[in-house]
């Protein structure tokens, strides 16, 4: 894409809400249409396409968000400024962040003239395939909701906005392990047919627009899915040694934290480079004896809040295993004794 500008915009907690999943989920029926076989698509409407052809997609197709031509466009078509009106999409496990060009980005008339969204309500469902419910140009899923909801806003313009991924990766494979489950041993039954595919579905419906100055047809021109990365192969420090960097199987020279009033030194990290051990001190005065002693987990990648381990970890000494399990070994003030802390226990996010 050209002109690529990167906005960093937040995910607005407006919305959240939380059931219970039972035996008795809720499933629904959802048909996805293939691109390239890697991103599977629909949506509720599409301007000038009364009946989508997956064969023959309409000018205003929901297959243009994924094209990566930033001249194309996805426009709803109903009556009015499409409120209410929704698009779905396959996203692979470890989905980062979601990248969106709003708007008909062609020019810089076009995009004040049509409809931009403003506000859209984000949702995802886990979609189990059964065998012969694919084809070359469509999967038919059985889905069922997750029980999570979020808002997300958009900037008006006509530059990429970075979405942050809201959902959590480590609750979705629980989801998904719970959901796949349920399916096995009641679905399956029912239809007579084992699952075959299983894909996460990200729904976006418009919520809120803003105004085009000549129609009030709501448009959205590309949306690009970026994956987290696999693995950390290295962790070191910034020449200057006043910033904690990585490298990953997609990028090199990742900021983990910085601090330019403080100088970084790694006491120990694991084997896989997810854990990482930090001590902090002044950068101007490094004599002074006063450190700061920090747990970072790459994989996020962030900080370990004091919170979460603790008020009386103060020194941390490194990683330790025992029976196969990992352990950060650490001085207890309370106690005055060297202790071990469970790294599994550490909630993420």
């Amino acid at each position: 894409m050209n002109r690529k500008i990167m906005t960093f915009v937040l995910f607005s907690f407006l919305l959240s809400f939380i059931c219970l999943y039972t035996q008795d989920a809720e499933w629904e029926q959802i048909v996805l249409y293939s691109w390239d076989n890697e991103i599977f698509y629909k949506a509720t409407s599409e301007n000038e396409s009364p009946e989508p052809d997956p064969f023959n997609p309409g000018p205003f197709s929901a297959v243009r968000m994924f094209d990566g031509d930033r001249n194309t466009c996805w426009a709803e078509g109903v009556p009015g400024k499409g409120i209410g009106e929704a698009f779905l999409f396959s996203v692979p496990e470890k989905t980062r962040t979601l990248n969106i060009i709003n708007g008909f980005a062609d020019s810089e008339e076009l995009f004040f003239s049509h409809n931009r969204v403003k506000k859209m309500r984000v949702s995802l469902y886990l979609g189990v395939s059964p065998e012969a419910h694919v084809s070359e140009i469509a999967v038919q899923y059985y889905a069922v909701k997750h029980d999570k909801e979020f808002i997300i806003e958009l900037q008006d313009t006509q530059d990429e906005q970075v979405l942050y991924f809201p959902f959590s990766w480590t609750e979705l494979k629980d989801f998904r392990k719970m959901i796949v489950g349920i399916y096995k041993n009641e679905k399956s039954l029912e239809l007579g047919s084992p699952a075959d595919v299983v894909h996460y579905i990200l729904r976006l419906e418009i919520q809120e627009v803003y105004k085009g100055s000549e129609t009030d047809v709501t448009c959205i021109s590309e949306i690009s899915i970026e994956k987290d990365f696999d693995s950390v192969n290295a962790v070191y420090l910034s020449e200057d040694e006043r910033a904690l960097l990585m490298d990953t199987n997609r990028e090199l020279g990742v900021e983990i934290d910085r601090d330019n009033k403080s100088v970084f030194q790694i006491i120990d990290f694991t084997e896989d480079n997810q854990w990482l051990v930090c001590m902090k001190k002044s950068a101007e005065n490094r004599e002074q004896v006063e450190t700061e002693y920090n747990l970072y987990n790459t994989f996020i990648p962030q900080k370990i809040d004091k919170s979460v381990l603790g008020e009386d970890v103060i020194e941390m000494y490194g990683f330790i295993k025992k029976s196969g399990k990992l352990f950060l070994e650490y001085f207890n003030s309370n106690t005055s004794q060297i202790e071990y802390l469970d790294l599994e226990k550490i909630k993420l996010r």
